[in-house]
């Protein structure tokens, strides 16, 4: 592997306050070449396998000879040692950048204020192999296989809607969603189309339908929705970059390498967590390919009951 070495090109890059759980960027960052990210740490132990059963070993009871023997050891392995020489000076280990592995992404979420992302991600690795193929796989949730997702794959229990929307751009969503997005004509198309075949039904419940069941319900009677403001920074990038700071990086090519903050000396690569790396969606995909595990799953949050200040009348005759 090639030694290595900040390339002296400064970039902008984001950076997180942990008070105001805000980010800006900040100038500035620098390069760091020779170095990648690692896949390979084992991946976590399956816990839907059950663990193999220990053999017991035979128990062998000591006599006088054993006791011999071992004192006999004893002393020939301190003549030995007492007449070894002494042992030559290890040489002198070269630097190198410390290494991140894929599986620390969930620390390094923590560290930046994401504990329920970590948790997620934590989740992906520890799953069986799950993913789509293609992005209409990805819609009909259908694994790499030809099956739809196993029910393992689904989480309804890890998001709450209350901590969703503690986050103002998700607030702010959820609120334009409620008050005019579910009133508009596109809406009102689909819904008919969702109604449609119950027409000649006097009472519809959709819960019922779904036997209380969120995936089934947004699978047949989701009728609109409303994207949070979160821009990706490449679009094969899993950094993450708010909306309102990606004007100032854009055209920065800040995830083709590792970055170190505030080198002012090459030897700071050599500094544990002054290096950060890039993690790309092709990264956990390789990395699924490499293991044969990591599973791709859908999450659905609780949900909120409400009445609507105006109900929507739909006409499907």
């Amino acid at each position: 592997m090639p030694e290595a070495y900040i390339d002296g090109s400064a970039i902008p890059y984001c950076k997180i306050n942990f008070l105001r759980l805000s980010w800006t960027v900040k100038e500035s960052c620098q390069c760091v070449r020779g170095v990648g990210l690692s896949s390979d740490q084992p991946p976590p132990a399956d816990k839907s396998a059950p663990p193999p059963r220990p053999k017991p070993e035979p128990v062998r009871k000591k006599d006088a000879a054993d006791t011999l023997i071992a004192i006999l050891d004893g002393i020939e392995r301190f003549k030995a040692w007492r007449d070894a020489p002494p042992a030559p000076r290890p040489p002198q280990k070269p630097k190198v950048v410390p290494r991140f592995d894929i599986q620390q992404f969930p620390d390094a979420m923590r560290a930046e204020a994401m504990p329920v992302a970590a948790k997620l991600m934590e989740r992906w690795f520890a799953g069986q192999l799950n993913y789509s193929p293609t992005d209409a796989d990805e819609d009909n949730e259908i694994n790499q296989d030809g099956n739809p997702y196993p029910e393992g794959m689904i989480d309804r229990t890890t998001i709450k809607m209350k901590w969703v929307l503690s986050y103002g751009r998700a607030k702010r969503a959820y609120d334009e969603l409620i008050e005019t997005r579910i009133y508009n004509e596109r809406a009102y198309a689909v819904l008919q189309r969702r109604l449609r075949p119950y027409a000649d039904r006097i009472d519809l419940k959709p819960w019922d339908l779904c036997a209380s069941d969120l995936h089934l319900l947004h699978k047949h009677f989701q009728f609109q929705r409303m994207p949070v403001g979160v821009t990706l920074a490449e679009k094969n990038g899993m950094i993450v970059v708010p909306s309102y700071a990606l004007a100032d990086v854009a055209g920065v090519r800040w995830l083709d390498s590792p970055v170190v903050v505030g080198a002012s000396v090459p030897s700071s690569i050599y500094e544990e967590g002054k290096v950060f790396f890039p993690v790309r969606n092709r990264d956990f995909r390789e990395w699924q390919l490499k293991h044969k595990r990591g599973g791709d799953f859908i999450i659905f949050s609780n949900y909120i009951s409400l009445r609507l200040p105006m109900p929507i009348r739909v006409f499907i005759g």
